[in-house]
């Protein structure tokens, strides 16, 4: 992975400091004071587990429908489109009402996502455990809407020994921070709160309808081997947008795995590593392109072995950038270390409050991050506008320094 750069061992020290007016702060008109520097406050409460159930709850009906609607139909990826065939009828009065969309038929959706902050194509599947059609297994034990079992499947934890587990890894991986909560509280569970349950992501019922039809086509590719060779062809045609001058010097490209989901199981996780592989930067017309994918498939008791075997010792690609992400809002995440070759793994992500992640920064809680997520706080809200840990515009720390453990305001 990238080594680190000098400067970069105090970068929460520099996030304390006033950026300059140079980039990131927009100035807007004050009718009391004259110019101010304003920015987002990039920071959230975590809901009542009530509310967020309802919300989790909500995604299962639709995602029931979603499924239903794909019976009998076939998915063919073209270019970068998966096309539908026949297409689906949104207009159904037997179905949902699938809102936000303007067509009576759904014929194809994008392979890939693009969001905004990133500046970045990305990858989505639905979130939350596969008991409810989700892609992420290491959320078995932070949601409510999971069966609270304590049965262990092979190669798949039950509810109660899945978060026995995460705090065991939690407590293990970090001897510094002995304060990890003994128990999982689901108001402040990371996945309880997934912001793909709330805000615009809930509003249309056409999201899931989408992105239910893109894990069935995932599922059934990775199945008869033809992901990865797919995803390396559909890349051809994505549009990568420009990098500031401070990163464009890198000459290397960025893709977000999962801004939604998960790694299923290993076989999956094992085809984007062949897609990272080839777009390291040593095939003609594949340019270097780096990856990064949080996860929480560290909490199964099977993901941190996978990682390691799929991504570590001479399978190790340091564009393959896996970060371990957090349990418990405000508190730390795994710490798998060495992060490189050894385990395969990056450091850790974290999700706090913004009161939590402000003390963090000002020094008055323990270091439970290094680096904390400059997009949310600006007025532009993009990687992009943001500023780096050496000042310079642009912020790719998600990506390019994975020795630096990142912390995101919940949302």
């Amino acid at each position: 992975m990238a080594s680190n750069t000098t400067g970069m061992e105090d970068a929460l020290e520099q996030q304390n400091v006033k950026p300059a007016r140079s980039h990131k702060y927009t100035r807007r008109p004050s009718k009391v004071r004259g110019d101010v520097w304003t920015k987002k406050s990039g920071g959230g409460r975590p809901q009542k587990a009530e509310v967020s159930h309802a919300a989790l709850e909500r995604d299962i009906h639709t995602r029931f429908w979603a499924e239903k609607a794909l019976v009998g139909r076939t998915l063919t990826l073209r270019g970068a489109e998966i096309h539908i065939e026949p297409p689906i009828k949104l207009n159904d009065p037997s179905s949902p009402p699938w809102s936000g969309d303007k067509n009576p038929l759904l014929s194809s959706i994008q392979l890939f996502t693009d969001t905004s902050k990133m500046g970045a194509p990305s990858f989505s599947l639905p979130v939350g455990p596969p008991s409810f059609g989700g892609s992420c297994p290491g959320s078995l034990g932070a949601m409510t809407t999971a069966p609270a079992t304590k049965q262990t499947i092979p190669g798949r934890s039950g509810h109660v020994s899945q978060r026995q587990f995460a705090l065991h890894v939690i407590n293990g991986t970090n001897p510094r921070l002995p304060n990890v909560p003994a128990n999982v509280d689901h108001s402040y569970a990371v996945c309880q709160n997934c912001y793909v349950s709330k805000g615009n992501h809930a509003m249309y019922w056409g999201n899931n309808l989408r992105i239910v039809t893109r894990y069935a086509w995932t599922r059934a590719a990775v199945t008869h081997g033809l992901f990865a060779p797919s995803i390396i062809e559909a890349m051809k045609h994505v549009q990568f947008p420009a990098e500031p001058p401070a990163l464009a010097h890198l000459g290397q490209r960025y893709f977000r795995i999962h801004d939604a989901g998960d790694f299923y199981d290993q076989h999956y996780l094992a085809a984007w590593h062949a897609i990272a592989k080839a777009y390291d930067g040593n095939t003609p017309g594949q340019p270097r392109t780096v990856f990064w994918a949080p996860t929480r498939i560290w909490a199964t008791d099977w993901g941190i072995a996978a990682v390691a075997k799929v991504n570590g010792g001479d399978n190790f690609l340091d564009n393959f950038v896996i970060r371990p992400s957090g349990y418990i809002i405000d508190a730390a995440g795994p710490e798998i270390r060495p992060i490189g070759r050894a385990t395969g793994f990056a450091s850790p992500t974290t999700v706090d409050t913004k009161a939590h992640a402000e003390a963090v920064v000002a020094g008055k809680a323990p270091r439970t991050f290094d680096w904390m997520c400059p997009a949310q706080e600006s007025e532009e809200g993009s990687c992009l506008s943001s500023p780096s840990p050496t000042g310079s515009l642009g912020c790719r720390v998600c990506w390019v320094h994975p020795q630096l453990r990142t912390c995101y305001k919940l949302h």
